[in-house]
């Protein structure tokens, strides 16, 4: 008898990335390291899936998770500095197009929500621009404002915006001439009063909601100086680069502490390099009975490191654990 094979439907990329980095980030890493689940079972790789708005992402399974910014394709234009616009629009002024947002590591899809999916779409994350914008897919990789028109009036393009405009003067007249007759017939004051409480009921309700929302913090692990941390013995080398054995200091004045020392080669490529920030992230995050402590990071002086807590039996499970335990996120 003859059995049709249906291929399992993957999930989809930009929902993978909000659980990885964002709603499930310490129990994705756990799961992933863990021997009877990381090892077993096919956890997907988020930077593998198909990425947001390609052909191959259209049968991707929606889990339908809360806080995820999703594409509107009819933002043809963008209003303000362009922070909000959500469209399909990927090729700068110059009509080059756009380096994926997963190809850099300036601006993370943990803070910017908008940049999951490993779409290249223009986007302003964090308004930091006047305009939208994007990384051109050139050797220099250079910031360039995108193709985008600015909004008119209410959000649409500008020769729409006049049309609506000439309507709207003739509604706000009508309307003036509706509100004068009102405030006869039945009182100014009233009608006043009556539109500051509504005011007052509705900026109360707004800071209730406000309350509610939570407010984004990471835990960042403290800036060390090179200066500040001795090496002495070689552990072992993991995927980024060596690992030593050394003392640092984390105060002026405190006395030395042994550490472990997480080197990045200077050779490293700029996936490794990304996946080196990233993982300092996660760690500084990450406070669990099983898994080394964080203590500091070194990222503006070289060689790049990440300064453990060392543990005493450190030395003989540097070389079969190390490289796996910090590295299994992405490999």
């Amino acid at each position: 008898e003859h059995v049709n094979f249906v291929a399992p439907r993957r999930l989809c990329r930009e929902e993978c990335e909000l659980l990885e980095h964002d709603l499930c980030r310490q129990e994705y890493a756990l799961a992933k390291r863990h021997p009877l689940i990381g090892q077993q079972l096919p956890i997907p790789e988020c930077g593998e899936l198909p990425p947001l708005g390609s052909t191959e992402s259209a049968t991707c399974i929606p889990l339908g998770l809360p806080h995820l910014t999703s594409v509107v394709e009819d933002h043809n234009c963008y209003v303000g500095n362009g922070q909000s616009y959500r469209g399909t629009v990927k090729e700068i002024a110059s009509g080059d197009p756009c380096r994926p947002w997963s190809h850099q590591y300036k601006f993370k899809s943990s803070e910017y929500p908008e940049l999951m999916g490993g779409h290249n779409y223009c986007r302003n994350p964090g308004g930091a621009e006047p305009a939208p914008w994007c990384f051109s897919d050139s050797d220099n990789f250079r910031k360039e404002p995108c193709n985008i028109p600015q909004c008119g009036i209410f959000g649409l393009e500008t020769k729409v915006s006049l049309v609506a405009a000439g309507g709207l003067a003739a509604v706000v007249l009508l309307l003036l001439l509706v509100l004068l007759i009102c405030c006869c017939r039945r009182g100014c004051k009233s009608k006043k009063s009556t539109g500051k409480s509504l005011s007052s009921v509705g900026s109360m309700q707004a800071l209730e909601m406000n309350s509610l929302l939570r407010k984004p913090g990471q835990a960042k692990a403290p800036e060390i100086p090179i200066s500040n941390v001795q090496f002495y013995q070689e552990l072992g080398e993991g995927a980024f680069g060596k690992v030593y054995k050394g003392d640092a200091i984390f105060r002026l004045g405190e006395a030395p502490l042994r550490v472990a020392i997480k080197t990045l080669k200077a050779s490293a490529t700029a996936k490794t390099k990304l996946d080196f920030f990233r993982e300092a992230d996660l760690m500084a995050e990450l406070k669990h009975p099983n898994i080394v402590c964080l203590l500091g990071v070194i990222t503006k002086e070289d060689p790049r490191c990440m300064l453990f807590e060392y543990m005493t039996q450190l030395h003989t499970v540097a070389v079969s654990r190390f490289s796996a335990f910090v590295f299994f996120l992405y490999n």
